[in-house]
């Protein structure tokens, strides 16, 4: 049974994501790419998420610390 709530949950919709381990490099590829992947299967026309187009800024820190 899952209890109702009275607060900010009302009137939202939530997404339920499933994902499994099996395979996963690591945790972050299983929850993020488990995601991603829901998701495109759901809705193809959506945009690629967020942090999968921030990834790049990451590779520019790593190289700018490099250079340092």
């Amino acid at each position: 049974m899952v209890a109702k709530h009275n607060g900010w949950t009302q009137g939202r919709r939530f997404l339920l994501v499933p994902y499994h381990m099996i395979g996963a490099v690591d945790l972050e590829s299983a929850i993020l790419g488990g995601y991603a992947e829901h998701v495109r299967r759901l809705h193809p026309q959506a945009p690629v998420p967020g942090f999968y187009v921030a990834e790049h800024l990451f590779k520019d820190a790593e190289t700018m610390r490099a250079l340092g």
